[in-house]
């Protein structure tokens, strides 16, 4: 695994010294946000490597205080090892094992661009407000009782109960309404499924399964109803979703002032933070490499 934004003396200490310690040879996101939080300047100090609990206490740890080391790099690094990553699906199961919240966070940008795939006219709003309100619960100010209800009613609103009716009729002869309800019946339980994952216990299930329907419902919007060609465009938009959740990272509240923003509180605000963040780590790693 390269990572361009981490010394290479720093990533042989932090992560492969101690890979090689606990006899394990794959480095999780913990391990690679304790590794960009570091500087060569501590490696003489007795320190013990020992990875955060959660990204933004890795971001205000006092390794990343004495190095002076900014929240994007730390971002930026995190970004590159889910794109290092077999899936999108592999990467929200990394980071729901690492920073539950962080994950859930990620999870909504993924169900959120499923949305792009519902044609025009089919009412999506409680799905987008199940993914508001899951936001809210990532920033302290909706409780899981209200998350719960919101991914609740997505899944109980009209233009989803007729998109399942419309996917269990047959596969063959499938009109085109019967492909139009494909892609709701995915993109709403994409929805779903990110809001689940805040109020489960066993939140890397719900992380992989809201990526799976997400690209589900991307795959719909490409290939013809049935399976012809489908695994192999599923697999495609599996990977492209790693993006997504490199980009959400980088949009993740760090503290009041983002919090206050109400980040992603429209969906054109969501695509420009998302945009922005691409082209800051594009940036980043070009700078990175250029050293």
């Amino acid at each position: 695994m390269n990572i361009s934004g981490i010394d290479k003396r720093v990533w042989k200490a932090v992560v492969v010294d101690q890979l090689a310690a606990k006899g394990q040879r794959t480095a999780g996101p913990a391990l690679v946000a304790l590794a960009a939080s570091a500087c060569p300047e501590l490696l003489d100090e007795d320190i013990e490597w020992k990875p955060y609990a959660s990204l933004l206490l890795t971001e205000r740890s006092d390794i990343a205080h004495q190095c002076g080391t900014p929240e994007l790099q730390i971002r930026n690094v995190l970004g590159e090892w889910v794109m290092s990553q077999e899936s999108a699906r592999t990467a929200l199961e990394g980071l729901a094992r690492w920073d539950k919240k962080l994950s859930v966070w990620c999870s909504c940008a993924v169900s959120e661009s499923a949305l792009e795939y519902v044609p025009a006219g089919i009412d999506v709003d409680t799905a987008f407000e199940a993914i508001e309100t899951t936001r809210a619960w990532v920033r302290g100010r909706a409780g899981l009782k209200k998350v719960k209800s919101a991914g609740a009613n997505a899944v109980d609103s009209d233009a989803f109960l007729e998109a399942v009716s419309e996917y269990q009729r047959s596969y063959i002869g499938a009109s085109a309404s019967e492909r139009t309800s494909h892609k709701v019946y995915h993109a709403v339980l994409s929805c779903f499924d990110s809001s689940r994952a805040a109020w489960s216990t066993s939140v890397g299930a719900y992380e992989k399964t809201s990526a799976s329907h997400a690209a589900s419902a991307a795959t719909a919007h490409t290939v013809s109803f049935g399976m012809t060609g489908w695994n192999s465009r599923h697999d495609l938009e599996m990977r492209r979703l790693r993006k997504v959740v490199a980009a959400a990272i980088i949009s993740y509240p760090s503290g009041d002032t983002i919090a206050s923003r109400g980040l992603a509180a429209n969906r054109a605000l969501a695509a420009g933070l998302a945009g922005a963040a691409l082209g800051a780590s594009a940036m980043y790693a070009i700078k990175s490499r250029s050293k």
